[in-house]
């Protein structure tokens, strides 16, 4: 079964998410009715994809949901009815900032809408800023836990 709220995410466990797609859809009908925005996911250059998910899903024992490409995303949301999703990317290093970033400004599909990214070790991070604005891009991403 599909799902809209997988595991660790909004208080789910990591031994399995919410269901909300599917035949529980008649369980939630409000919630159904409106459109859904998942503000926390990620994606990968086609690439990049199966090598990155690999390792997020090593390190942080959490499971994937898709293949961590756009096109992946996007057949998720089809299938949950999810009608945005906003892509957080993360840059590990400073010097992986602007092309992560450069990813999200060149990545325009409909249904998406992409932050950046800034590291703490990134040394033109006003500079960043403004060329990320300039792009139109509505957040940044940081995180802790893998920008040591």
């Amino acid at each position: 079964m599909d799902r809209l709220i997988p595991p660790g995410v909004h208080g789910n466990n990591k031994k399995g998410g919410r269901p909300l797609a599917g035949p529980a859809r008649a369980r939630y009908p409000a919630l159904m009715s409106r459109k859904i925005i998942d503000v926390h996911t990620h994606i990968f250059p086609d690439d990049l994809a199966a090598r990155a998910v690999k390792q997020l899903t090593g390190n942080s024992g959490e499971t994937a949901f898709t293949d961590g490409t756009a096109g992946g995303l996007l057949d998720s949301m089809k299938r949950n009815g999810i009608a945005w999703s906003v892509t957080q990317p993360v840059s590990t290093k400073g010097a992986q900032t602007p092309n992560v970033n450069t990813f999200a400004i060149n990545l325009k599909r409909p249904g998406l809408i992409n932050f950046g990214t800034l590291h703490p070790d990134y040394p033109d991070y006003a500079g960043e800023i403004r060329r990320l604005s300039a792009a139109g891009i509505k957040g940044v991403k940081f995180h802790p836990d893998y920008q040591k």
